[in-house]
């Protein structure tokens, strides 16, 4: 489980070994774009919130839950991918 992310990165690959993203592991980081590899497959609530420079994240299908706001206050995410999040999964997992 990825449990904290240590920052310093704009992009980050997070690797294959990872089955899950854990509470608050991006929390407020300045990272512009995640890549999300097959094997996860479970998002912990508030992971991404206050991300506010991200604009870009690639979640496989092999996702199965993402926590209530695990993207709060990623304003700059790229409204396409907003919209496919709150389609699969809910809008709480985005809005408060």
């Amino acid at each position: 489980m990825l449990v904290c992310f240590p920052g310093g990165k704009q992009i980050c690959n997070i690797l294959e070994s990872v089955k899950e993203i854990g509470n608050e592991a991006f929390f407020g980081c300045e990272i512009e774009k995640v890549i999300i590899p097959e094997n996860v497959i479970k998002i912990g609530k508030h992971s991404f919130f206050d991300c506010i420079n991200l604009k870009e994240i690639i979640i496989p299908e092999s996702v199965a839950k993402i926590g209530e706001q695990a993207f709060l206050n990623c304003n700059n995410l790229n409204p396409e991918i907003q919209m496919k999040i709150k389609n699969k999964f809910g809008g709480k997992v985005i809005d408060s």
